[in-house]
């Protein structure tokens, strides 16, 4: 676990900037070109604002002020005070605009990115940790910000204020403004210098957190090996270990920042006094004017300051680059399951399942397929059971029958049509899957039980809840069908989860209903409250059965018995118990236990 977060730490060290990437989230910022364009006129004002402020104590210093002018000072002021007034109204005008424009980007960003990931394949989640698919949608998508949401304002604001100080610094005194530039080299090469020191510290400190929370988290998951083996001591002197580290790390940090402020302090105290040794002797020579000179001080700080906004805005872009290129990378992926032209759309289901001479293996699996050559037919409203060890191939059915998977080879069909040409969502619509755990979304009750078909009504759901015979279980709970379920159906038992699932699945009224081990999670006593429940409403439904406890699977119309993703075995109850070995073996050791 510790390696796994530090190799992620280093994929976004390593990670480049593509220009292409960069191009596609400026197409999404044309979405928002007025409200840009009208924050880049205003940045342009408040930039005119600023180097309006600077020759106005120019104005006041070598006229009313030299001249003793009161009321032509009082002027000065009051246009001093009406700029900028005028400059703080703009500024909010403009960090509302920019901000709006920029994060509504950010959020087409996220939810474009969210909707893809949705329609990815299951293959695909097998491949990519999940912790990499948040960073995608959470980091990534946050990484942007600096250039979407203040780039474009950062950007024009350092460019323009560099063209208006110097030209205003030259029109002052060109020579001084010559000199001042001897500067800009240094601060540029000094900063840059001490920002990848910065950086490079930072992502070791990254790491290191990185390492102390994932130590954290596998202690306290394994808790009760932890005290069982008495390893209390030896975990704390790990965590001490990585936290002596990690301080270390911040140390280093810390000095390079603290040095970055005071090397910046300096390029400026310098700065100002070339200004005022070399200014002072043009003041006396009659070269220059004090008022002059003042405004020089005053227009440094706005020349050095967007020469260290591009140096950051930079490092910023970079960043931001690699995060679109990532983020890019995901979007360009295609689902390995996708309709293709002409999509049947099922509209009236009959429940014929058909597996011919399927073979299947997950990506990047060695070893023997998951599933061999499996062929099969279940009729309309029968009952199939798949009954194995773990590891068999059982699961594998019931994915490739819900097309999370395509197989190798071979063909499945419903009602005669190959999956293949089926539209996705039609088939899903067709079927409904209760998994192994009972899988619950946070919200109410009752919105988890529609969750398949948001349009049924509060009577649909009690009315199913009834016929599955669990109404009382759901009523009886503090709010009834709006009592809200944490995160993963939290604040129920399994038992109670497991019968909100099957629930849901009756809501979605399928023709062909999948019990993926939907007992499997439930006490004996409730497990024959719900087997009662579900003979009953497999009346009319194809139902496929996927069980351990094989009291599940004594009434189906045939069961078939996988080993090593081979079908092996294949009858009603009776006649393998009288015939066959392997699920003879399975039932003994079912009735044992």
């Amino acid at each position: 676990m510790i390696e796994d977060r530090a190799l992620l730490e280093e994929e976004f060290a390593r990670a480049r900037p593509d220009r292409r990437s960069a191009g596609r989230i400026l197409r999404y910022l044309a979405a928002e070109r007025g409200r840009v364009a009208a924050a880049l006129a205003l940045e342009v004002g408040w930039v005119a604002s600023m180097i309006l402020g600077p020759h106005l104590v120019q104005v006041a210093i070598d006229g009313p002020i030299r001249e003793r002018a009161g009321p032509a000072l009082a002027w000065v002021a009051v246009l001093y005070a009406a700029n900028t007034l005028a400059r703080t109204g703009g500024v909010v005008l403009q960090i509302r605009l920019a901000a709006r424009a920029g994060y509504g980007v950010l959020a087409e960003v996220r939810k474009d990115l969210f909707a893809h990931v949705q329609r990815l394949s299951l293959d695909w989640f097998d491949r990519t940790r999940e912790g990499k698919v948040l960073a995608r949608i959470d980091r990534d998508v946050e990484a942007l910000e600096g250039v979407v949401v203040w780039g474009p304002i950062e950007l024009a604001s350092a460019c323009l204020s560099l063209v208006l100080v110097l030209v205003q610094m030259t029109l002052y005194d060109g020579r001084l403004a010559c000199a001042l530039l001897a500067f800009v080299p240094v601060l540029l090469a000094g900063g840059e210098f001490l920002r990848r020191r910065g950086f490079a510290a930072h992502r070791r400190v990254r790491e290191r957190a990185s390492r102390i929370h994932a130590h954290l988290a596998e202690t306290l998951s394994g808790l009760f090996i932890v005290q069982a083996f008495v390893r209390e001591r030896e975990n704390l002197g790990e965590l001490a270990g990585i936290h002596a580290s990690h301080d270390s790390e911040i140390r280093r940090g810390a000095w390079v920042w603290s040095a970055y402020v005071p090397f910046v302090g300096l390029v400026y105290a310098a700065a100002a006094l070339l200004v005022l040794g070399y200014g002072g002797s043009l003041v006396r020579a009659g070269e220059m004017e004090l008022g002059e000179v003042a405004a020089f001080l005053l227009l440094l700080g706005m020349l050095f300051g967007p020469i260290e906004e591009l140096a950051g805005l930079y490092d910023e872009t970079l960043a931001a680059a690699s995060a679109a290129e990532r983020i890019f990378q995901v979007l360009d992926t295609s689902p390995a399951i996708a309709d293709g032209p002409g999509g049947v759309v099922l509209s009236r289901v009959e429940g014929r399942i058909e597996f011919d001479r399927v073979t299947f293996s997950y990506p990047g699996q060695a070893g023997e397929p998951a599933l061999v050559e499996a062929s099969f037919v279940a009729l309309p409203g029968r009952t199939l059971a798949l009954v194995g060890r773990t590891g068999s191939g059982k699961t594998t059915v019931v994915g490739l029958l819900a097309r999370f998977y395509e197989p190798d080879s071979g063909t499945i069909r419903i009602d005669g049509e190959p999956l293949a040409r089926i539209s996705v969502s039609s088939l899903r619509h067709a079927i409904a899957l209760v998994p192994q755990e009972g899988f619950l979304f946070s919200g109410t009750l009752l919105e988890n039980l529609r969750y398949g078909r948001p349009d049924a009504s509060p009577e649909e759901v009690e009315r199913a809840a009834r016929e599955l015979g669990v109404h009382e279980v759901f009523a009886t709970l503090p709010r009834g069908y709006l009592t809200h379920v944490r995160e993963r159906g939290e604040g129920l038992s399994s038992g109670q989860r497991q019968l909100a699932a099957l629930t849901r699945a009756l809501v979605a009224d399928p023709r062909i209903l999948i019990l993926d081990e939907a007992t499997s999670a439930v006490d004996p006593g409730m497990e024959r409250t719900i087997q009662e429940a579900i003979l009953a409403l497999r009346q009319g439904r194809t139902t496929v059965v996927v069980a351990h406890r094989l009291s599940t699977v004594v009434g189906a119309d045939e069961i078939l018995v996988l080993s090593r993703g081979r079908i092996v075995e294949r009858g009603d109850h009776g006649a393998l118990l009288a015939a066959g070995k392997v699920y003879r073996d399975l039932y003994d050791r079912f009735a044992r236990e």
